[in-house]
């Protein structure tokens, strides 16, 4: 599990709250700006749509994790041993 939060930048300790609002602003404002950019420019061309059609899911799922994975970090979660950190 920690070789799968070290993919995501933003993770806060427990209980500090200006990590966990840059984490809320990274996953939840700007990767799903950037994903519909990236989206719109790869669907008006013929050649690059599949790739906006693999590209939009992913980067949407990336964003949800991370935004999950945020908010429970934030929470006191120990993704370790997965028991709740004192």
């Amino acid at each position: 599990m920690e070789k799968l939060l070290k993919l995501f930048p933003f993770m806060p300790a427990p209980k500090e709250t200006g990590k966990f609002v840059w984490a809320i602003i990274w996953y939840f404002v700007i990767l799903p700006t950037i994903n519909v950019a990236i989206s719109t420019i790869c669907g008006f061309t013929v050649i690059l749509l599949p790739v906006a059609l693999i590209l939009a899911p992913v980067l949407s799922i990336y964003s949800l994790a991370g935004l999950v994975f945020a908010i429970m970090s934030y929470a006191g979660y120990d993704f370790s041993g997965g028991k709740k950190a004192e």
